[in-house]
């Protein structure tokens, strides 16, 4: 079993870029060098605080260094789009309208209401464009079988998980039934985790080669199936020290999202009732991680954004829609 997984690392730590990026304008910027996504996160709070402008010229900035994507849990191509419009920056609006129809697949429908949308339609580039994007659009087919792969195994797994939850509530005043529901289920689950994970980097291996273009609902939902996979591998040894080598190489090229790093390690950290390292998980005090006062080091080390500015961020998001 190890060969076979050490002949699946050396083929994964050359996969391509995340999920078939499409986008030609991201060039090879090492995103661990860059503070990628800390500038992504601190261009996003700019956003939510006001400060159109400022969040507008650091995206800018950042996408003609690296080539902005449109990551989850960011959105950064969005926001940029967003603020372009916002900003009735016409060219750029366009410019990277299009490489949101072209690579994400989003449609003109999911702008209409921004400010100052309706201007562009009175542009002198609208005509043109407008004729191109229905072709854009026409011609964007996610990999649907890819999405359903994922969600495919993410919905066995919750389906387990849920009948042994349900199973406990009702044997809970019944120890005997309780102990050999717990057992029969962890037995099981186990057993899923490692299926999954294996699952995960036998496709990584198929698909190396294979452009895969995916939505960006299709993106995001994937991005969510693969963090429950990768979290659940923190309870297989035979799979966590070789996973953790893979998503660790992976990152610096944006093969795959620095969190699955992160929140691979910390759950690691919570199964064996130790502190966490990166704070990855939400509502964490300072007490409950390793070294907090060197916690942003760590984070920037592997690409995340600072402690500080990732809470921040999440809590001007959440004020945001609850008063929008």
């Amino acid at each position: 079993m190890k060969r076979i997984i050490l002949s699946l690392m050396a083929v994964l730590l050359v996969v391509s870029p995340t999920w078939g990026q499409t986008d030609n304008s991201i060039s090879t910027c090492n995103i661990i060098q860059s503070k990628y996504y800390q500038r992504v996160a601190e261009a996003e709070l700019d956003f939510y605080l006001g400060e159109s402008a400022k969040a507008y010229t650091s995206l800018r900035a950042l996408d003609q260094e690296c080539g902005l994507e449109n990551s989850t849990p960011y959105h950064e191509l969005y926001y940029y789009a967003l603020l372009s419009i916002q900003l009735q920056k016409t060219e750029t609006a366009f410019d990277v309208l299009q490489r949101l129809v072209n690579n994400y697949g989003y449609k003109l429908s999911d702008f209409e209401l921004i400010t100052h949308y309706s201007k562009l339609k009175k542009a002198k580039q609208w005509e043109q464009f407008s004729k191109k994007r229905t072709l854009w659009e026409e011609q964007f087919v996610s990999d649907t079988a890819v999405f359903l792969f994922f969600h495919s195994m993410e919905q066995n797994d919750q389906k387990l998980r849920k009948e042994y939850l349900d199973s406990c509530n009702h044997y809970q005043q019944d120890s005997l039934k309780l102990a050999s529901v717990k057992m029969r289920y962890v037995a099981q689950m186990d057993s899923v985790d490692y299926a999954n994970g294996m699952s995960l980097l036998a496709f990584l291996t198929e698909n190396q080669e294979r452009e895969i273009k995916l939505s960006h609902y299709h993106r995001q939902s994937i991005y969510f199936s693969m963090m429950s996979i990768v979290i659940h591998c923190a309870n297989q040894p035979e799979l966590y020290d070789y996973l953790l080598s893979i998503l660790r190489e992976a990152i610096p090229q944006r093969r795959l999202p620095p969190e699955l790093f992160a929140a691979l390690i910390d759950r690691h950290q919570l199964n064996e009732a130790e502190k966490y390292i990166y704070g990855f998980y939400d509502h964490l005090n300072p007490e409950q991680i390793i070294d907090f006062q060197n916690i942003d080091e760590r984070r920037w080390d592997i690409g995340l954004s600072s402690y500080s500015v990732e809470k921040e961020l999440k809590s001007k998001q959440m004020e945001w829609y609850i008063n929008n």
